[in-house]
């Protein structure tokens, strides 16, 4: 048992202590503590209770503990040390303590029992049929790693189909930092639109990285809106449609007008 709280009186610790050293009142205080701790007497053992109390030697705590015992503070008998007060609030915890307990089973044993006036709960195999589930095993992600899927790499495929082959380190940085194996079809599918569609002078194609950088294969290309109007000139901007006299452009004559519109604008 021990004691963790008890009443403290500021008025009667100073009056009790008033004419002590500061070497004896720290002694005193520590010693009284370990009493309520121990809830009990503590043994003289003058060694450990000089560590205890952090005096800097034995000879100063023995010097202190001497002063204390003359003055009553601190009582020995057959070798252990002791205070009065000690010993009162320990008596009154401890009485409190099992007035407490008793108090508390006199509420339980009035309470009615809803097992027919058996004390524990009737847990016999006939009512539980099924074995208790165990708690679930933590999750353990190398247990797991066999089970989750692969991710398919797939920009050997998309180099392969973007015809400029300059920067392939760079370009892969930007492929996996964008995670595009994801949606590995959709930019294929626009770098196969951009090769047919970015014109013949090398001078303004798009590296693969920069391609990649700036999603250009979300680009939206509508052939159909590629017109020349009644001058016999294709329109400039790809996607617009111009108004006025026109007549529909083959496919090839789009490609040479996308590329000649693209080679102005410097793309």
């Amino acid at each position: 048992m021990s004691i963790v709280h008890v009443a403290f009186y500021p008025s009667d610790w100073l009056a009790g202590t008033r004419g002590l050293t500061d070497a004896e009142t720290g002694v005193y205080i520590t010693l009284i503590s370990r009493m309520y701790e121990m809830a009990a007497p503590i043994e003289r053992d003058d060694d450990r209770l000089s560590r205890l109390c952090g005096c800097k030697s034995k000879a100063s705590f023995v010097k202190s503990l001497k002063h204390l015992l003359s003055e009553g503070k601190i009582i020995e008998v057959d070798g252990a040390l002791f205070n009065e007060r000690v010993q009162k609030e320990i008596k009154n915890t401890t009485e409190k303590s099992s007035k407490a307990k008793t108090a508390a089973q006199s509420r339980w044993d009035r309470k009615p029992n809803k097992n027919n006036d058996t004390p524990h709960a009737n847990a016999s195999p006939k009512h539980m049929p099924q074995p208790c589930q165990s708690e679930p095993e933590p999750y353990n992600p190398s247990f797991h790693s066999g089970l989750t899927p692969k991710t398919e790499n797939r920009f050997d495929e998309f180099w392969t189909v973007f015809a400029d082959k300059r920067g392939k380190q760079a370009a892969l940085k930007v492929w996996k930092k964008k995670k595009l194996d994801a949606i590995a079809d959709q930019v294929i599918s626009g770098a196969k639109i951009y090769l047919q569609t970015r014109g013949a002078d090398q001078t303004f194609w798009k590296q693969a990285q920069g391609w990649l950088n700036d999603e250009r294969w979300t680009d939206e290309v509508t052939q159909t809106q590629n017109t020349i109007d009644q001058f016999g000139n294709p329109s400039k901007v790809i996607g617009f449609l111009p108004s006025g006299n026109q007549k529909r452009m083959s496919d090839v004559e789009v490609m040479i007008a996308r590329g000649n519109a693209l080679r102005e604008r410097g793309l």
